[in-house]
């Protein structure tokens, strides 16, 4: 079972269900067919006896008798008996019998006890069983006379075994066409499934992450499935693309102050000199800051939540950070501040410090050469904002939703400061608003600068 297609599994199942149902409907439809016939003799023969009944008369005198009637004499008179009297029609035989049991007139079957109780009594004769149903007459010379009908129990079997005849030969051949419909019904909902399968073959094969999986339009469980897929091969594609980036951008960053580091050294080991240690010294220094930051990274990037938050004073925070940018060498810019006072956040003051510094850190680097920096923050509702605003050249539209990722750089001639850029500054700022309940966005156009929003959700206490 284990080795069989799950387009087998299902006609198999499917095949043994339909099997199992139309067994069960056989055995239903021949046992409720036996009650039908049943109760359709028991109520034939009440019909036939009362008819007959209906068709006997009493006369005391001969000349009230009509030519070819039959009639039998009986006590003073004449019984007449009629032409639409019937002794035996559909395998029910109708007899006559006087008080004492003897025959007058009609069919008789078998000794059966007379009992005219008005009900169908089951008995058994010779070889088989019988309904009797016995009918006491009433009328003018009638008194005393019981008109009496028989009728096998089983007489209309043979109309049963011939249904059951015919059902064994067109059951079967329902059952057939019912599994190959199963197996092509199997066949048209698997195809998808099967195409999905294929074109994961065909991807992780060829190692190409770009295609998707096509199975045309659809809602059904799985189409969904198949976008599922092509959700994962996105993430996979993005993450992949990210981390050969990132493989680029760590080996480029690397080999500048590796190459010196060497360069330096093979001098010094020839003729030491105290500028060649303070050279590689500063480009371990860098390093260092590289892998620094790389780990810091991943710290956050492993974190779901905050182990726990805390009210956070942003309008001193935001103060005092500006007081130390004014106090940095960036390029000449001036730094602007409109601070709300007593703004109080809710979220790690460590983690929003370095969410702060590193959009500062940002707009010195890519702002204008001599312009502006705007540090603005206030309150909109139940939320606390941090806004970072320069002058600088923009960020393209087509750039906007690249600048969060993992070492992404919109101006990508640019290999770094000092401290190694490696385009994680922005990734760690969207991470650390995700952990503190808040969210970073970006207002660009090309030539007027960039403008970004941290918002973080404001303490209750405010």
């Amino acid at each position: 079972m284990k080795s069989f297609s799950i387009k087998a599994k299902i006609t198999r199942w499917f095949s043994l269900l339909i099997l199992a149902i139309l067994a069960a409907a056989l055995a239903l439809f021949m046992s409720a067919g036996s009650s039908v016939l049943r109760a359709r003799g028991q109520r034939t023969l009440q019909e036939l006896v009362q008819k007959n009944s209906e068709e006997l008369t009493y006369t005391a005198d001969r000349r009230d008798i009509l030519y070819g009637y039959q009639y039998i004499i009986y006590g003073d008179g004449y019984l007449i008996i009629r032409d639409n009297f019937l002794d035996r029609e559909n395998g029910v035989y109708c007899a006559l019998f006087d008080s004492a049991g003897n025959l007058l007139y009609g069919t008789h079957v078998g000794a059966f006890p007379i009992s005219a109780d008005g009900t169908v009594h089951t008995l058994s004769g010779s070889d088989r069983d019988y309904y009797v149903y016995s009918q006491p007459l009433s009328g003018e010379g009638l008194d005393g006379l019981i008109m009496q009908g028989v009728v096998e129990k089983d007489a209309n079997r043979f109309l049963l075994d011939g249904l059951f005849s015919e059902a064994l030969l067109i059951l079967p051949a329902l059952a057939l066409l019912a599994v190959g419909g199963g197996y092509i019904l199997a066949a048209v909902m698997l195809r998808p499934i099967q195409k999905i399968s294929q074109s994961a073959a065909a991807i992780s094969g060829g190692e190409d992450l770009s295609r998707r999986i096509d199975i045309g339009g659809g809602n059904d469980e799985v189409h969904r499935l198949a976008d599922s897929f092509n959700k994962m091969l996105a993430r996979l594609e993005t993450s992949f693309e990210e981390e050969k980036q990132f493989t680029s951008d760590i080996s480029h960053e690397l080999r500048t102050p590796v190459s010196v580091i060497l360069a330096q050294s093979e001098l010094a080991a020839d003729n030491p000199d105290p500028k060649a240690m303070e050279v590689i010294r500063r480009q371990a220094l860098r390093m260092k800051n590289i892998l620094e930051r790389m780990l810091s990274y991943s710290r956050l990037a492993r974190l779901e939540s905050l182990p726990a938050r805390e009210t956070v004073d942003i309008s001193l925070m935001c103060r005092a950070l500006a007081e130390e940018q004014r106090l940095k060498d960036c390029r000449g810019m001036h730094l602007h501040r409109d601070i709300q006072p007593d703004l109080l956040a809710v979220g790690d003051e460590g983690l929003i410090i370095q969410a702060l510094v590193n959009l500062l850190d940002n707009a010195c680097k890519y702002g204008a050469q001599d312009g502006n920096i705007w540090l603005t923050a206030g309150r909109n509702g139940r939320k606390v904002y941090i806004q970072v605003a320069d002058d600088g050249p923009g960020i393209p539209r087509r750039q906007q939703g690249k600048v969060f990722g993992r070492f992404y750089r919109a101006d990508t001639s640019r290999t770094g400061d000092a401290g190694g850029s490696l385009g994680l500054g922005l990734a760690v700022v969207r991470q650390i608003a995700r952990l503190c309940g808040g969210s970073i966005s970006l207002s660009s156009r090309p030539g007027k600068g960039c403008t970004f929003t941290l918002t973080l959700p404001a303490a209750e206490n405010q």
